[in-house]
């Protein structure tokens, strides 16, 4: 008897090896610090909670005597 061949993982890149400079690891997903929309995201957080912060400062020094 034959076992059903499995279907090969799409996330699977064909490189079995990592070089210490490529952007994939084995299992095909990109390093989370080399992927820009980490960075993107990561941004937009960091500017949005400071923009909230700067604001609420701002708002209580206006309004203490």
């Amino acid at each position: 008897m034959t076992q059903p061949s499995r279907s090969p993982n799409p996330y699977q890149s064909p490189a079995t090896t990592t070089s210490p400079t490529s952007l994939v690891y084995d299992d095909g997903l990109p390093p989370l610090m080399a992927d820009p929309a980490y960075w993107g995201m990561a941004a937009t957080q960091f500017f949005g909670a400071f923009n909230d912060n700067l604001f609420k400062q701002l708002l209580l020094l206006i309004a203490t005597p």
